[in-house]
């Protein structure tokens, strides 16, 4: 029953909106303070380099959000295993909360990608 209760929580439930925010958050002060410093002509890697870094950030709230959500699918799955010493309303609990999670992550990952589908796409200050 303790690996259930690593699984469960508020936090853990919306952790992948968590990173969403942040993830909101970080790119679009970034795009403001960048484009006022002029960071979209400065060339990186063949790209301009404030759309690499948002690509960047991008890329890292994704893998965490698939994380969360692995971690979700994890929690599910062992809540439906129903180890030794919880009860069935414990288990059920917990089934919940990992499945929420896993549902949770999978609408966090819509939205990053709904904000980062235009990082390639468009120039960043235009």
């Amino acid at each position: 029953m303790v690996g259930l209760i690593k699984h469960g929580g508020l936090v853990g439930m919306i952790s992948g909106l968590i990173i969403w925010a942040v993830h909101f958050v970080i790119v679009y002060a970034f795009a403001g303070v960048g484009c006022a410093s002029g960071w979209d002509n400065v060339e990186y890697l063949g790209i301009n380099a404030m759309s690499f870094a948002l690509a960047v950030i991008t890329g890292v709230a994704l893998v965490l959000i698939l994380l969360t959500g692995l971690r979700g699918l994890q929690g599910w799955r062992l809540a439906r295993a129903s180890p030794n010493g919880a009860s069935k309303d414990i288990a059920e609990r917990y089934r919940f909360v990992g499945l929420l999670r896993l549902i949770v992550a999978g609408l966090a990952l819509v939205a990053v990608l709904f904000t980062g589908i235009p990082i390639p796409l468009l120039p960043p200050c235009d």
